[in-house]
């Protein structure tokens, strides 16, 4: 019977056709065909993509159908442990080694079935069996190399809300019985710790940063979850923790950990940010060893500022904050003692932080230019090589920020104008009874420059056009025979690095007055 049901499964032509043939078997053999085609497409679908094609949606398609069917034997068949156990372990297997879109389509099957699986006894069996076997490969319990599967796995699970973060740590805590009973922070803390030993390496890096947001995340959220507890300063007491484990992990915390973080979850990160912004540990530590906390807190500000929660400093304000709930406002004086600080690595990061934008073409701030007038000289003189490789990949950012935003301002600047003459017009239709137009909602001045009145933008174009000017006259200067080797060779490579992105005809900041800078 087996190898007829065989012959005849490979013998039809069409997908629908299989289904069909096999909804119009006996009850009594029902099963075992759709047992010999699952395997089958299992085959298929268990190859390169080049070779299996859409073997993976049929896959699929083929469960997802008889899910559905009016057979109870293939409808109870689709919800069995046994296919769930087999779909599972064909995605951990192959999407390791043969990643692509249709594989997702798996999980999205498995979900499904899960949610609408009759026998809650049974779905409840299937969901411990696979959350077991996911948190022993990311303990490194298991020995198959599916780590990557097995975590991005455990965060769709969670994202789809199949595991709650009471489920995971009851499994973490069943999985590791040998060490003794920790509370319910000490369990989390030893589990993130397994998730950034895996942040170590490159191939699963960005994966394990995803489920530690998404499981912070939810920390934060949840109802009664000691989530007043895990806050902000924890938080960052075990980020510190993991870095002083491995300081490689610094740049993958702030790439895979801040960045995500500090974009789903912007009054969380004001909260956490505030806090670094508030820290003293950069100005009570001058230590020229490498300082991992001054690091830490000058990475978060980067990335806060790379997405537009911190801003720089303003002569004008000599708090931490504009309102406290749009975004964190940078201390000068704070700023200027870390751009002066011992270390290179805390000098480097303090002016990535101070170049770094939410826009390759938003203004700096005054207070941002003449920090950079007070500190480029010395760093352009640094006898360390890297830093001043550093230095010039990050002044090469520094021009074309300059240059953008002498552009914005020039185009803004008569758009400006031109509404304030519709605004005055809408004044004097108001004095005769006409209905006026809206006027423009007051912006702040670190919220969006190229909105203000035409008066601050004008400013604005002045003196960043002045800062221009007096960089390329200090770039020229450095060029004094009785300057340094090491000045001679950063101001070359910052004027070829000008030149070309000048003479590129593919710019988009050129404008009809450049001479005037330049020359």
């Amino acid at each position: 019977m087996s190898s007829h049901s065989e012959k005849l499964a490979n013998e039809l032509a069409s997908h629908q056709e299989l289904l069909a043939w096999i909804e119009n078997q006996p009850k009594e053999s029902q099963i075992e065909n759709a047992n010999i085609s699952f395997a089958r497409l299992l085959l298929e679908a268990g190859q390169p993509k080049s070779v299996s094609g859409n073997a993976c949606v049929r896959l699929c398609g083929f469960v997802e159908h008889f899910s559905k069917s009016k057979s109870d034997q293939l409808q109870s068949w689709a919800f069995s442990e046994d296919v769930a156990q087999q779909l599972f372990t064909f995605y951990m297997e192959w999407n390791e080694s043969d990643h692509h879109r249709s594989m997702k389509l798996v999980l999205d099957l498995l979900t499904r079935l899960q949610k609408r699986n009759p026998d809650v006894s049974a779905a409840e069996n299937i969901e411990k069996s696979l959350l077991n076997y996911l948190i022993s490969i990311i303990v490194g319990l298991k020995s198959k190399p599916v780590a990557k599967s097995a975590i991005k796995t455990l965060e769709y699970f969670v994202s789809k809300s199949i595991y709650s973060l009471n489920d995971i740590r009851l499994s973490y805590v069943r999985i590791l019985p040998e060490k003794e009973p920790l509370d319910e922070i000490e369990v989390w803390h030893s589990f993130f710790g397994e998730l950034f030993s895996w942040m170590k390496n490159h191939f699963v890096c960005p994966t394990a940063g995803r489920l530690a947001v998404c499981l912070y995340r939810r920390l934060r959220n949840a109802k009664n979850q000691p989530q007043s507890t895990i806050g902000p300063g924890i938080w960052h007491q075990w980020l510190l923790e993991y870095i002083e484990e491995d300081p490689s992990l610094l740049e993958s915390v702030k790439n895979y950990i801040f960045l995500p973080l500090f974009n789903a979850e912007r009054t969380e990160a004001l909260e956490f940010l505030r806090m670094m912004a508030s820290s003293d540990i950069i100005a009570s530590n001058r230590d020229i060893d490498v300082n991992l906390p001054a690091l830490l807190q000058l990475a978060a500000l980067e990335t806060g500022k790379r997405v537009g929660l911190v801003e720089e400093p303003s002569l004008n304000t000599d708090g931490q904050e504009n309102d406290g709930k749009s975004s964190i406002l940078m201390n000068q004086d704070i700023l200027n003692s870390v751009l002066a600080h011992p270390s290179h690595e805390v000098r480097s990061l303090a002016f990535s932080l101070l170049i770094t934008s939410p826009s390759t073409t938003r203004p700096y701030s005054l207070a941002a230019l003449n920090l950079l007038r007070q500190h480029l000289g010395t760093y352009f003189a640094d006898p360390d090589a890297k830093f001043r490789v550093d230095v010039m990949a990050r002044a090469r950012d520094m021009f074309k920020r300059v240059r953008g935003a002498i552009c914005v301002l020039k185009r803004s600047i008569p758009r400006v104008r031109a509404k304030a003459l519709k605004r005055k017009a809408a004044e004097r239709a108001t004095a005769e009874g006409v209905s006026p137009l809206a006027d423009a909602q007051p912006i702040l001045y670190r919220s969006n420059l190229i909105d203000l009145p035409e008066g601050q933008l004008v400013h604005c174009l002045e003196y960043h056009a002045e800062f221009l000017r007096w960089y390329i006259g200090f770039l020229c200067s450095e060029l004094t025979p009785t300057a340094s080797y090491q000045r001679h060779v950063g101001s070359l490579k910052a004027i070829s690095s000008i030149l070309r992105l000048e003479s590129d005809p593919k710019k988009d900041w050129g404008t009809d007055s450049d001479q005037e800078i330049f020359i």
